[in-house]
């Protein structure tokens, strides 16, 4: 118990004791003045003297009592000391928080489709146990790092109407995303899903009979890249196309591509034709790159001293051609050094082609998602009645957001589980309260904002009390300092109020702030530098006023 509270009892008791022995006493000289008149009645009983049944003895007997019963009633409803009461008050502190967050993005495996086109032809068996290995670490090369299809087929076929010898198309992929269910249940004829460690299967492509003497790599690459295949989606839209084509000659298509028996005129008016259909075939894979690269020998046989055979041996003079066309159209971002150098053709009999996919690695670029957003959190306090009338929101290209404008944003709250992105897919959920962000301010990666909020500082012009002070014992103290009674930068007690608005808009206005703060009790006004916020701290103390 507190020292106040037992001197509050200790003074209760004091009252209670004094009163109970005022009624004693009382008693005691009514029973002794009872007895005195008995006494008196026995000696001498007079009709003048007072008796129990006179009127005058009941007048007196009730006049002392009433004597009696007001000094006891004066000492019961007056307190003799004020009790002390120590209050304390910490109002709310404002909050502020600062938010600098930058937006995200994802980087996923992009997809890159190759067709290798090997050649078969009996005059240059160019499939042997080198050129497998040779596939297999290149696709090791890339298979952690793209979403890939690897496509073999041969680059001779039997074009007649017996072509039940020609093998199916191989597939090797990274996942089946996209395939057609035909091909994954292997009830397509046309295409086989192999592992990507089988290479063996292109032995196949030595086995073929019938073949024509006439070559025709360009027309075979179209052959291959249909809207059949694009479909069942060995061939994927919005990928990088690579065609890979090796062969130890030329395209051999006669009258048309037939070497030294065609002019110059017609080769190259052949080689536009194909470079058109390629670049027809880009267009409508939307394709990020569409390449030929051509592995074919870069001069006649005779003029070779290489492991290279010197009979049949032709420089690919239309492959290299084409592949230089499709080139030149890439983009400056998608060459290098390496690429400038060979414009996507490499010497066969060089052997040099184990790096040849060095320069494409670099160039084919992690697709990466930018990711946009239309809601931001700016502040992570779950306290719902966080009110900020302070938010400042700048992008990290100093572009400062303007509140409720077209192109700016809007104070929506505290929300929880709130999607804040709307790109590439509605998304990352968080709580909290947020700022929508509209028109052009929304924030695509890789901008940041950066966000300070600050909730308004509330002014209180009074100190509310339970119960009426004694004003002489009032003591109030703020954020430390204490509060001297004046009505200039000090404190005033009014009175008692039933509902009075507390709040104000400045030390300098104590206008009332609408919506207002109402409280009842005992009122203590405070004036100028006294006027406290809702980051004060506020205590004070007082004695209770007697009771009237």
């Amino acid at each position: 118990m507190s020292k106040s509270n037992k001197t509050y009892k200790n003074s209760l008791n004091k009252n209670k004791e004094y009163n109970n022995s005022n009624i004693n006493n009382a008693k005691i000289l009514h029973h002794n003045f009872k007895i005195k008149a008995e006494n008196i009645t026995v000696k001498k009983r007079s009709k003048y003297f007072l008796n129990d049944n006179s009127p005058v003895y009941f007048l007196v007997i009730m006049a002392f009592l009433s004597f009696l019963l007001f000094l006891s009633a004066c000492s019961n409803n007056k307190e003799v000391v004020g009790v002390t009461q120590n209050q304390s008050s910490e109002t709310k502190n404002t909050e502020h928080f600062v938010e600098n967050a930058c937006s995200e993005r994802t980087i996923i495996k992009p997809k890159v489709d190759f067709l290798f086109l090997w050649d078969n032809s009996s005059s240059f068996n160019f499939i042997n146990s080198d050129t497998k290995n040779s596939l297999r670490n290149t696709i090791n090369q890339f298979s952690s790092r793209f979403d890939y299809h690897v496509v073999l087929a041969p680059l001779l076929i039997n074009e007649s109407t017996n072509t039940q010898n020609n093998p199916p198309l191989y597939l090797m992929l990274d996942n089946t995303n996209g395939v057609s269910p035909s091909i994954i249940q292997n009830n397509n004829s046309n295409v086989k899903i192999i592992p990507n460690d089988n290479t063996s299967k292109i032995n196949s492509f030595n086995n073929i009979t019938g073949v024509a003497s006439n070559e025709h790599g360009l027309k075979r690459i179209t052959n291959i890249i249909t809207d059949t295949n694009v479909d069942n989606g060995l061939f994927r839209k919005n990928a990088y196309t690579i065609v890979v084509l090796i062969s130890g000659g030329n395209v051999n298509d006669y009258p048309n591509l037939n070497g030294s028996d065609a002019t110059k005129a017609i080769r190259e008016a052949e080689e536009q034709k194909y470079y058109q259909l390629l670049t027809n075939l880009k267009l409508k894979l939307s394709s990020e790159q569409f390449r030929l690269i051509s592995i074919v020998p870069h001069t006649d046989s005779l003029d070779y001293a290489t492991s290279c055979p010197k009979a049949g041996i032709k420089k690919g003079s239309s492959y290299i051609n084409v592949s230089e066309l499709l080139y030149a159209d890439l983009t400056s971002s998608a060459k290098d050094a390496q690429s400038d150098q060979n414009k996507d053709h490499y010497d066969l009999c060089k052997n040099d082609y184990s790096h040849i996919f060095d320069g494409l690695n670099q160039t084919i670029q992690d697709i990466l998602i930018k990711h946009v957003y239309n809601f931001w959190r700016i502040a992570t306090t779950t306290n719902k009645s966080f009110d900020p009338k302070k938010i400042t929101v700048v992008k990290n290209t100093g572009v400062a957001l303007v509140q409720d404008d077209a192109n700016g944003f809007r104070y929506i709250g505290y929300r929880e589980n709130q999607p804040t992105r709307k790109l590439p897919s509605i998304g990352e959920v968080q709580t909290g309260h947020f700022i929508e962000l509209l028109g052009t301010a929304v924030v695509t990666y890789p901008e940041c904002l950066n966000i300070e909020t600050q909730e308004p500082a509330d002014y209180y012009n009074y100190v509310v009390l339970n119960e009426k002070p004694n004003v002489d014992s009032i003591v109030i103290e703020i954020n430390g300092k204490s509060i001297s009674k004046s009505q200039s930068n000090g404190w005033w007690y009014e009175d008692y109020y039933t509902s009075k608005n507390i709040k104000v808009v400045s030390p300098t206005d104590s206008t009332p702030v609408e919506p207002g703060e109402y409280k009842s009790g005992y009122m203590i006004r405070l004036y100028g530098s006294a006027v406290y916020t809702n980051s004060s701290k506020l205590k004070y103390s007082y004695n209770r006023a007697p009771i009237d």
